[in-house]
């Protein structure tokens, strides 16, 4: 059995010797800013329900600017550190949550994310809370995206995944997957850099599957907030 080593950031940033890019390799952590989660539901305001999953929540902020629009959250992230944040960030902006520490690439992940949404489903039920449908909405790290696609599909049927403009890109290995199952809505967002240094070299998207309303497939968001 291999034995995996969960670091966080902050313990890249204190050794010496590490270089940065390291740190975007070994936990492909970009934060998603408030503005990109803001656009997604203006332009798609139809997206609420019982159940909200982040299986790459971070330290918990999209989960934050969703929590209005859902009665239930189950997140996680393989960051340890992050985890709590996301406990800190979320405390009492749910009518229920499940927040743990998971490595979404191993296979068991999948049912057991399917086996958390139905007994937290059951349990809002049980609360008097009707069941509304399941979202799952999050910024996956671009190596692992695919695999967390599949994994959104099978747990939920409305999806939404902030990922880069070239992910549509029919590739060996997301070819397949994509001519099963094209998103059905994109929303392009203005180009924005994550790290703070300048603008990224391509644009991001939200693919979204599942949209239940009768809207633009492919919809533009006009703007970005300037950096102080």
């Amino acid at each position: 059995m291999t034995t995996v080593t969960v670091r966080s950031v902050d313990w890249y940033r204190d050794q010496e010797d590490v270089p940065v890019a390291r740190v975007r390799a070994d936990l492909d952590k970009y934060r998603t800013p408030d503005w990109m989660t803001e656009a997604l539901v203006s332009s798609f305001p139809a997206i609420k329900g019982s159940v909200l999953c982040d299986p790459c929540c971070g330290d918990g902020r999209m989960s934050m600017t969703l929590a209005p629009r859902f009665d239930g959250l189950i997140a996680s992230d393989i960051d340890v550190e992050d985890v709590q944040a996301a406990r800190d960030w979320t405390r009492n902006r749910f009518v229920t949550r499940q927040i743990a520490q998971a490595d979404l690439t191993l296979p068991a992940f999948t049912s057991r994310q399917i086996t958390n949404v139905q007994l937290l489903q059951h349990n809002l039920h049980q609360s008097g809370f009707e069941p509304s449908g399941v979202w799952t909405i999050t910024n996956p790290p671009f190596k692992h995206a695919l695999e967390v696609a599949r994994c959104a599909l099978a747990v939920s049927h409305q999806v939404a995944l902030l990922m880069r403009a070239t992910w549509l890109e029919p590739t060996e290995a997301r070819r397949d997957f994509l001519l099963e199952h094209p998103p059905e809505h994109m929303l392009y967002l203005p180009r924005w850099s994550f790290d703070g240094g300048g603008s990224d070299s391509v644009s991001c998207c939200w693919f979204i599957w599942g949209y239940p309303a009768d809207v633009p497939a492919i919809r533009v968001w006009p703007s970005r907030p300037s950096r102080k």
